[in-house]
């Protein structure tokens, strides 16, 4: 029978058995056979018992029939762990296959959404560090957290530049004010020397 075969039989159209090759001790699993075989015929289709060990098949004499027999085996188990193992295995490439390409996309995704918008907000933060107010994010529109972050940012960057402005106006006052004081340490000095016509600019 071969490796992949422990029993085989054959029926006739009436259902009777022609011929049977069973292994050694395996006499009940004949019976079986011969029953899983009337079936077939009397549905004319193939029925299977035991995931597919136990198989039986009606035989037609041509495309359109009729049916003039059955064929009946039983697989050996060693064989049914063979084709089990093929299975998974093709089940674990499969799948080994899927996580790699959703990991690949996940990853790529993430790199869209959030790794990418994330290095542009870290070079927008790095030059207002460098003292560059002026730099805008374009960003402000998203409606997740990166939107948050990058309309904070613009917040902060508003009060810099309005810092920015208060400090420079602050320094021309100074720069004025000391303008006016040396200009009128001078008058002074000029007054003590005798000198009178001396205007003061302010």
């Amino acid at each position: 029978l071969g490796a992949n075969a422990e029993s085989v039989i054959v029926l006739n159209a009436d259902g009777n058995l022609v011929s049977a090759h069973t292994t050694e001790g395996l006499d009940a699993e004949q019976d079986t056979l011969i029953e899983l075989g009337r079936l077939a015929l009397a549905g004319a289709s193939a029925v299977t018992e035991q995931k597919n060990r136990l198989r039986a098949a009606p035989v037609m004499a041509g495309p359109e029939g009729p049916v003039i027999g059955a064929l009946a085996l039983a697989s050996s188990y060693e064989a049914q762990r063979v084709l089990v193992w093929q299975d998974a295995r093709w089940i674990f490439v499969l799948a080994g296959v899927s996580f790699v390409v959703m990991m690949g996309l996940t990853l790529w995704l993430l790199n869209r959404t959030l790794g990418a918008p994330l290095r542009r907000l870290t070079r927008a933060v790095k030059r207002i560090i460098d003292g560059d107010y002026d730099t805008e994010s374009k960003m402000v529109g998203r409606k997740d957290e990166i939107g948050d972050i990058a309309r904070n940012t613009l917040a902060l960057l508003k009060v810099l530049r309005e810092g920015r402005t208060a400090e420079q106006a602050r320094a021309e006052r100074l720069e004025q004010q000391l303008k006016v004081v040396g200009e009128l340490g001078q008058a002074l000095d000029n007054l003590a020397n005798g000198i009178l016509h001396m205007r003061i600019a302010g």
